[in-house]
């Protein structure tokens, strides 16, 4: 019991590399995902997203495939960035689902401790959500805002004098 709480008290400041652990972790997982080709609804991400114009985007979001037009618009964004691709399309959700990591583990590091926060952010990375982290489709992009809105919603809770316009 003594020897676990000095392991515990050694590894409460060590926040850094929980994170650096995380990031390695999440690109282990992505590396073998890389050379996965699109599928179905992932294809109609991209033909979407590579519109001719932002106006037959939102027109194409109405008819092809009614999903909200906000990952096709990331995606975009992504083109300008990237050449339009496979990992260009799926980029906008790998960045989602690796805010969302992040977002569960301060969540969790904020009310019990750092380790736990690690322990957290581990489960979201081995559930079963973790093939959405790759995919082409807005699943990564409402689980990533949903961790933003979980921080908001314990900063504007939790400190009295703490409170911004982010909260």
């Amino acid at each position: 019991s003594q020897r676990i709480r000095k392991i515990s008290s050694a590894l409460e400041g060590r926040s850094p590399l929980f994170v650096a652990v995380l990031s390695f972790l999440y690109l282990w997982v992505l590396k073998s995902e890389r050379i996965k080709p699109l599928w179905h609804d992932e294809l109609y991400t991209l033909y979407i997203a590579r519109a001719p114009s932002f106006q037959k985007l939102l027109e194409w979001t109405h008819t092809i495939d009614l999903n909200p037009p906000l990952y096709y618009i990331a995606a975009r964004l992504t083109f300008h960035l990237l050449h339009p691709g496979t990992f260009s399309v799926r980029l906008p959700s790998m960045v989602a689902y690796f805010v969302a990591t992040l977002c569960l583990y301060q969540f969790v590091r904020r009310r019990l401790t750092p380790l736990y926060g690690l322990l957290g952010a581990l489960v979201l990375l081995s559930s079963s959500f973790n093939p959405y982290s790759y995919e082409a489709r807005p699943y990564a992009l409402v689980l990533g805002f949903m961790g933003i809105l979980a921080l908001a919603w314990q900063r504007a809770i939790e400190d009295d004098e703490a409170r911004s316009w982010i909260a």
